[in-house]
Parts: C-alpha cells; structure tokens; sequence
C-alpha cells in the first residue's frame, strides 16, 4: 500500500474519529487557527505552541506544502496549503480543519478522474484554481 493512500486512511479515521468523540485530546490541534483552504489565508495563529515531530523530536514548522494522493494510475496533488511541517523530512501535519477540505475535495476530484478515464478521454491533465487569490498556473 502506498504512502499517500496510508496517509489519507489515516485522515479520513481522524476525521470519523472527531466526529464519534469530539472530547478526545488525540486529535485536537494545540494551538488556534483559522485557515482557510480555498482562499489560502491564515487569520490567526499562536506561534508560541510549535508542535513536536514524533519521529525526529524537532519543532514543526508552521509553512505550505502540497498534499498528494495516488489511487491506482490517478495522483490528485493539492499545492499551497498551510501545515506543521518537520523540517527535517517534510512530513506534514494538518489541522482538522485542512483535512475535512482535503477529504472532500480529493472525493471530488477523484471521481472526476474516473469519469474522465471511463470515458478514454485524451485530456490526461488538468490544474483547477479557485477563488480571486489563486496562484496563476503556467
């Protein structure tokens, strides 16, 4: 099983799982953000509380990175979206928030991608932006 497909069932489980139990402590971000995926701003944030990398005991950095998922011969990457992110491997870890917009639009996306293979379609690629402060894609 590839990495990216582990990583999206481990959010979609952090998903479900602050829904079955919202007061478990596992899952809640330690510190206070406002981001908004589509419009790429972060309103508010406390920089004091840098979380900790599990695997190599530094402090995160607070930066964007790009989400990719893979499903047989379909990857979806999801660019510019603020995350923790070990400096070291650049792993990164998402707010509840982020996960919840990444689960909805890789769904999305992915049957998209399968429309578009079921039909043989020749357009094998496609960049979407949206919203006014949407990065320009060459």
């Amino acid at each position: 099983m590839s990495q990216a497909k582990i990583i999206f069932i481990l959010l979609i489980i952090l998903w479900l799982l602050s829904y079955l139990n919202p007061s478990a402590r596992f899952y809640q971000p330690i510190f206070k953000a406002n981001y908004n995926l589509l419009s790429h701003s972060l309103t508010t944030m406390n920089p004091l509380l840098k979380p900790t990398c599990s695997t190599h005991q530094v402090n995160q950095e607070w930066r964007l990175t790009t989400f990719e998922y893979q499903e047989g011969d379909i990857t979806i990457r999801v660019p510019h979206i603020y995350a923790w992110v070990c400096p070291l491997d650049g792993e990164a870890s998402f707010t509840p928030e982020t996960v919840d917009d990444l689960i909805a639009t890789i769904r999305e996306l992915l049957e998209i991608a399968i429309r578009a293979r079921q039909r043989r379609s020749g357009l094998t690629e496609y960049m979407v932006s949206v919203g006014m402060n949407a990065p320009a894609m060459a």
